[in-house]
């Protein structure tokens, strides 16, 4: 066709409309047959860790990896997280489906996994509801009257288990303050030393964790390696508040020993010297005080909130 020309250009515009209309016809047709397959108990997509992926064996249970996503829910419901779960797993040299190393994104797949008790996932077209990540019931299809469809595969858990790992996981997030259908927010910088930190082992930069004992409620600060799936070893943690005080006690020796060398060689500067040096000790008391009322507390008595707690800190360092 010569496109230059109007009437080639129409019947371009003809033969597209055309395709387009066979092409969703055949979407649908596909669609409909794996919904199809799917109401009648037929695994879809890939065969998930637990049973024989390729081969004539396609979809046995394999009785080593069905232990081991039963161990997995065991420990969930136990009160481990799945970032434990995937460092112990890794620690033991258990190999994981088609990955070089666990991570908790597949331990929480796996966890809202409804094939595994049995049940019929599905999230392509023809769904009265979309599916989330986030929760696992979305993925279960129903019939009409509220039935989850079975599958003829060998399920590895019960579905009463299955059940009772969904509570559990919404528990947790309600617990860290995610809503349903919410991601996880994004982290917030808040770490004097973040990335300046360095593994011993790895060389890899240290980052702040923050976590809440479970005993006395508290929230504990760490700069740790991170795991192997993010670059790192996860073989180094030290106490942010310890570390933190340890640096500004070096910088606070170093800055007066470049004021003492300033002395020694320009007498002169002796008044900008002393001035400098009582705004040291002046944000240095300042800091201390700061310190002193959030640890104990008692920082909205001033009206401040932890953020601007962050922010002053970081301008007196």
């Amino acid at each position: 066709m010569n496109l230059i020309n109007d009437s080639d250009r129409h019947m371009a515009r003809m033969m597209c409309v055309m395709a387009l209309k066979s092409s969703e016809d055949t979407a649908r047709r596909v669609a409909r047959q794996h919904l199809s397959a799917a109401q009648n108990g037929i695994a879809q997509g890939r065969i998930a860790y637990g049973w024989v992926r390729k081969g004539e064996h396609k979809g046995q249970l394999v009785p080593d990896e069905a232990d081991l996503v039963v161990r997995i829910y065991q420990d969930f419901m136990s009160g481990e997280s799945a970032y434990a779960i995937a460092k112990r797993f890794n620690v033991e040299g258990i190999k994981p489906p088609e990955a070089r190393t666990w991570s908790s994104n597949m331990i929480n797949k796996m966890l809202r996994n409804p094939r595994y008790a049995g049940m019929v996932a599905y999230g392509g077209r023809h769904r009265v509801g979309g599916t989330r990540v986030d929760d696992g019931w979305s993925l279960v299809l129903f019939d009409d009257d509220g039935r989850p469809y079975l599958g003829s595969w060998e399920p590895i858990i019960t579905p009463k288990l299955w059940s009772q790992v969904q509570f559990e996981l919404q528990r947790r997030r309600q617990e860290a303050g995610i809503h349903l259908g919410k991601a996880r927010p994004a982290p917030v910088r808040k770490y004097f030393l973040s990335g300046i930190l360095r593994c011993s082992k790895c060389d890899r930069g240290l980052v702040g964790h923050a976590y809440k004992q479970r005993k006395t409620g508290k929230v504990v600060r760490d700069y740790i390696c991170p795991p192997t799936v993010q670059g790192g070893c996860g073989g180094t943690a030290i106490a942010a508040s310890t570390t933190d005080a340890a640096i500004e006690e070096a910088i606070s020796a170093f800055l007066r020993k470049q004021l003492r060398t300033a002395a020694d060689n320009q007498e002169s500067a002796a008044d900008a010297i002393t001035a400098l040096q009582a705004r040291v000790d002046q944000d240095l008391a300042r800091k201390s005080d700061l310190i002193q009322r959030w640890s104990s507390g008692t920082l909205h008595e001033t009206g401040l909130s932890e953020e601007d707690y962050f922010a002053m800190l970081s301008g007196l360092n």
